[in-house]
Order: C-alpha cells, then sequence, then structure tokens
C-alpha cells in the first residue's frame, strides 16, 4: 500500500531512477489516472498531486514530470487518498518518443 512516506522520499528516488523527463501516472482502484507533474503535499491519509489536465484530442505528449515551461490552464491539484491508488507507473522517455525531422518516422 502507498503511503506518505513514498509519495514525499521513495517517489523521486524511482522518478530519478527512470533517466531524464519521465512520464509519471497514478492509476486509481476505479479506473481513473492521472498524469502526474508533482507532489504538492504528503499528509497522512492522502497526497495532493499537481496533474496535467487531460487534452481535448486524447493525446497525452510532453506531459513529463518536473516540467517547468507548463501552460498554468494545464495544470489542475487531485487530492487522492492512498487506499484509491492502485499503482504508479514510472515511464521513460526514450529517444524514439520525440518527434524526428524529414522522413525518418
Amino acid at each position: 500500500m502507498f503511503d506518505a512516506t513514498y509519495f514525499r522520499t521513495a517517489l523521486q528516488f524511482d522518478v530519478s531512477a527512470a533517466g531524464r523527463e519521465p512520464i509519471v501516472d497514478v492509476h486509481l482502484l476505479n479506473g481513473h489516472a492521472h498524469r502526474v507533474r508533482s507532489v504538492v503535499d504528503a499528509k497522512d491519509n492522502y497526497v495532493v498531486l499537481e496533474t496535467y489536465q487531460p487534452r481535448l484530442d486524447g493525446t497525452r505528449g510532453r506531459q513529463q514530470w518536473g516540467a517547468e515551461h507548463t501552460d498554468a490552464a494545464e495544470v489542475m491539484r487531485a487530492v487522492v487518498s492512498y487506499e484509491s491508488v492502485a499503482e504508479v507507473v514510472i515511464t521513460p522517455v526514450r529517444d524514439t518518443d520525440r518527434p524526428r525531422i524529414g522522413f525518418g518516422g
């Protein structure tokens, strides 16, 4: 089970181990997921997350952990109880995930 200690310290360690600009998703037991930019606060029973707004076109690119240049309208706060967290998924960004110039695809 996740707790305040995980979100205060261990998550940052896991994110750092994933390399530069990883994507962090917190999946809930109800099937909803939050793409996380940062942890605002971790209390005894819940965590306050700064999360990205879902985009209307369904894309979620360039929504990395700790992104500095983010439009304020693109983020929101989510308060999540630890009991509702099913998993935290940390995805490293690969060079192949980045757009390429030319016809290389």
